[in-house]
């Protein structure tokens, strides 16, 4: 039992390890009065198995669950990401994620994108399944903006 408990965590530790997501949501009133609150987030892909060809273009492809209306993938977006470094790609999403009476955002849902040169395209989302998807949740609002952007625990949702 210990040895299955260890194996599907090692598993677990391998389907996240080529993204990571640092982030920050910061009250746009400095906590004084609630009024908009906006997510700073630096979302990075690191292609461990060196699957990409010069020429591919990686996005992120992302949106918000709304706590209001219980909806996943709100305010959808596509953004392309940009090369940091050999095998590695990553963008900066600045985004509203609560507005007063409006909506409330409590995590922002995601997947990477790979458009090859070939014309085809590979979807990363952490799992095999079909509907499946990133995501992290947005937990502490901040009064100001931190000195360093908190990194954030990538799940990964198995949704058939």
């Amino acid at each position: 039992m210990r040895i299955l408990v260890l194996m599907s965590l090692l598993l677990s530790f391998s389907l996240y390890a080529d993204v990571e997501v640092r982030g920050a949501q910061v009250s746009d009133s400095g906590c004084a009065y609630f009024s908009t609150v906006t997510g700073h987030y630096v979302i990075s892909y690191i292609d461990r198995d060196h699957d990409t060809r010069w020429g591919d273009r990686v996005y992120i492809q992302y949106g918000f669950h709304d706590v209001f209306s219980q909806r996943i993938w709100t305010r959808e977006k596509s953004l392309e990401m940009t090369n940091a470094g050999p095998y590695e790609w990553n963008v900066q999403v600045n985004e509203v994620v609560a507005s007063r009476g409006s909506f409330s955002a409590d995590q922002l849902d995601f997947i990477i994108r790979i458009e090859h040169e070939d014309g085809t395209k590979t979807f990363l989302n952490g799992n095999g399944s079909s509907w499946g998807y990133y995501y992290v949740e947005l937990k502490q609002t901040h009064c100001s903006f931190p000195s360093e952007l908190d990194k954030m625990s990538v799940i990964s949702l198995v949704k058939n």
